[in-house]
């Protein structure tokens, strides 16, 4: 279960990563389309097969997608910002007042999106399994 869920979510995001605000975009449509319909039916089946009831297997199939837009928007985003964008006194000011989120905020933009990704779908993956 949880390899195929990985597997057909690490897909989306690189879909949405191969169009310049994929996600974004995406996240702007009718939920149900053909390719969500097709994906989030491949995940609930997954799911359904490793023994979760309906209701598991409909909100941890969406849930796990909602995270991959998520995550794939503000990875598109912070990819746009600049240094300077990051040195401007106004931001300098916000993280000054706030330093615990300016340590989170530096290590995220300091490290690879992928292991931001694959650590925050394998804390889903691991609460579904723990469901079943």
């Amino acid at each position: 279960m949880a390899g195929y869920v990985f597997r057909i979510s690490c897909e989306v995001r690189q879909a949405l990563l191969a169009h310049r605000d994929g996600a974004r975009f995406l996240a702007r449509t009718y939920p149900l389309s053909d390719n969500v319909a097709r994906i989030s039916s491949q995940m609930i089946s997954s799911l359904k097969a490793a023994g979760a009831d309906d209701r598991t297997a409909t909100w941890g199939t969406f849930s796990t997608l909602y995270f991959v837009i998520g995550f794939t928007i503000e990875e598109q985003a912070f990819a746009e910002k600049r240094p300077d964008d990051i040195q401007s006194p106004d931001l300098q000011s916000l993280l000054l007042r706030y330093p615990v989120a300016a340590v989170a905020w530096q290590r995220i933009l300091e490290s690879d999106a992928d292991e931001g990704f694959h650590f925050g779908l394998n804390m889903s993956l691991q609460g579904l399994a723990h469901r079943l």
